[in-house]
């Protein structure tokens, strides 16, 4: 109230509770001299006794807060709508990918190599707009990385394979989708993220946090983005205007022997920084022990707030011109991961869990083979919840049956990878998920736009 000047409302309030605390006040500061706005040819009678004018008031009172109760409410609880499963031939997409100018979609699809179609790893690029399957490629391993070039004439992937003794086969690699040959000579890395405006790839190459090369060739690193005793960058992601970057990166301490001496450095994920894409220099950096779950980053339109997925389903949202913590929500603790994606164009921030099966195998010298196996499953459906861009309350919820996707990694739980299976339209008004297979569906509506197989 205005006569309470010690009282401030919360930081972050929703606009719309804000109106409405404020017609609250306003409407026991009115007294017994405002009408009803309902009905504005009535007037109090003159001289009504105090008892009725105090119960005028309680009873503005309680309509007010019944309908402050309904704002809390509908904040609160968005509406779910559900997208219905649909059949389809090849598994659900473990990524996915829009080109700049929309007309191409591309999903990776996990496993290994061989005629086995069940069980075998593609990538497949389609017409957006007819469905027609233009491209399609084997790939090795998890895809945890997927996006077409800047021009949309090419499409890069990153995978991890285990092969099963334990040493991980991590692979980016690219082709031009006209003719299938390869883009370079790729890298034997996990983490990279191309822009969209230029022919620019940053990679996790092994020295500092990462390089600038032609996309995808390792023999042409063109600047480093460095930062004293740090490591490599496990997470990387542009901003939608390419202006500027951002990375989820290793930060060293060094390890003092007895006598004083280093000897090297202890390395923990906690280091989040921006950084301009032209020249590669820090703009902000900060360190943070809720970074090391980190399996995700996305990165606003402009470069505004910067946001992290993690293990547990957690999601926060950072500032970007401070990298200060403005919003965090925890996650469901059903074992799956959660990924945050903006829009290109509203800076709606879009989140979607990750319901997996794995098949997990580890050492064990008392089998006959030396291993055991166990298959993991974590639930079938997936949420999509989409937040304001301005107070990033919840405004619309999704949930998607058949979404869950298989996972082949070894000696890993399956929430360790976090890969990107939710992607906006350019023009913000649909959402490509990895649900039946891949499915383009409107992002206010749920409506199903289109789906795509490889049949």
């Amino acid at each position: 109230p205005a006569t309470s000047p010690g009282l401030r409302p919360a930081a972050g309030l929703p606009a719309r509770l804000t109106s409405s605390l404020k017609r609250i006040r306003n409407a026991i500061l009115a007294g017994p001299s405002m009408a009803p706005a309902t009905s504005p040819g009535l007037r109090p009678a003159a001289g009504l006794p105090a008892r009725l004018t105090g119960q005028r008031r309680v009873c503005m009172l309680a309509a007010a807060i019944g309908l402050l109760a309904g704002d809390l409410g509908a904040a609160a609880s968005p509406a779910t709508r559900e997208v219905p499963p649909a059949p389809h031939t090849m598994p659900n997409a473990e990524a996915v990918a829009l080109s700049a100018d929309g007309s191409l979609v591309a999903a990776g699809i996990g496993g290994g190599l061989g005629r086995d179609r069940e069980r075998a790893g593609r990538i497949h690029v389609w017409e957006r707009q007819t469905g027609r399957l233009v491209r399609s490629v084997p790939a090795l391993g998890d895809i945890v990385g997927l996006a077409f070039t800047h021009d949309g004439r090419g499409i890069v992937w990153a995978s991890i394979y285990t092969p099963g003794d334990s040493v991980d086969a991590d692979s980016i690699r690219g082709i031009a989708i006209n003719t299938g040959e390869p883009l370079g000579r790729g890298f034997n890395r996990r983490s990279f993220a191309l822009s969209p405006t230029e022919a620019a790839l940053l990679a996790a190459d092994g020295e500092g946090i990462a390089g600038r090369y032609d996309p995808v060739d390792r023999d042409s690193r063109r600047g480093r983005v460095t930062l004293p005793n740090a490591g490599a960058g496990r997470q990387l992601a542009y901003a939608p205007d390419g202006r500027s970057f951002a990375a989820v990166h290793l930060v060293g301490d060094p390890i003092i022997r007895p006598d004083g001496s280093t000897a090297g450095l202890r390395l923990m994920l906690e280091g989040l920084l921006i950084g301009d894409s032209e020249t590669l220099l820090p703009r902000r950096w900060i360190r943070s022990a809720t970074l090391r779950t980190c399996t995700a980053l996305a990165v606003s339109r402009t470069g505004r707030r910067v946001a992290t997925g993690h293990e547990d389903g957690t999601i926060r949202v950072w500032e970007g011109d401070t990298l200060e913590l403005v919003a965090s929500w925890e996650g469901s603790g059903d074992e799956t991961a959660a990924r945050p994606v903006f829009s290109p164009v509203d800076d709606s921030l879009a989140v979607i869990s990750q319901p997996t099966v794995s098949r997990i195998w580890r050492r064990d010298n008392a089998t006959p083979g030396g291993f055991t196996f166990e298959t993991k499953a974590s639930g079938d459906d997936c949420r999509v919840v989409l937040h304001d861009p301005e107070s990033l309350e919840p405004i619309r919820r999704f949930t998607l049956r058949d979404a869950r996707f298989r996972v082949i990694h070894a000696n890993r739980p399956a929430v360790a990878f976090n890969p990107p299976r939710l992607t906006f339209s350019p023009d913000g008004d649909h959402l490509l998920v990895g649900a039946s297979g891949l499915t383009l569906i409107d992002r206010k509506t749920g409506e199903v736009i289109r789906r795509f197989d490889s049949d």
